[in-house]
């Protein structure tokens, strides 16, 4: 059974005096837990602690094109959550067009981080999943920092 997954990842520069720096999330699914997606971060921003290297993902509240997604750290420390704002103007393609991501909040060690960038999705046969995943379908750029 092939199940659905996302992935993002989130590249985040070294900026500010709290920390931070390029990591990359992957978020999928497999058939044994199809839903809440799981995440696995790499990268300088997980290795200073910015970020956590695992955990769950949910999609949440969706309102006048913008979809929130709440990261909930599988090792306790908080969750933090993004929000993606579609916009759809121009766009002729199949699948979703790109668009802009902005942290919203966290909690734990996630209170106060700043962040912004890209969501790209993709087709499932564009990108190669971790092993522990089926489909990559997203992919967010930017900054996150302390």
């Amino acid at each position: 059974m092939n199940v659905a997954v996302a992935v993002v990842g989130l590249l985040a520069s070294a900026c500010g005096d709290g920390g931070g720096g390029a990591v990359e999330i992957s978020i999928g699914a497999t058939e044994q837990q199809p839903y809440p997606f799981t995440f696995e971060a790499e990268g300088v921003a997980v290795d200073e602690g910015v970020v956590c290297s695992s955990g769950d993902v949910e999609e949440g509240s969706q309102r006048s094109g913008a979809i929130t997604m709440t990261f909930t750290c599988g090792d306790g420390s908080g969750l933090f959550i993004l929000e993606t704002a579609i916009d759809l103007r121009g766009f002729e393609g199949e699948g979703v067009p790109d668009s802009d991501w902005t942290f919203l909040s966290g909690t734990g060690d996630y209170d106060g981080l700043d962040g912004s960038g890209i969501h790209r999705w993709f087709k499932p046969d564009e990108i190669s999943p971790p092993e522990a995943m089926d489909v990559v379908l997203q992919v967010m750029e930017g900054t996150i920092s302390r």
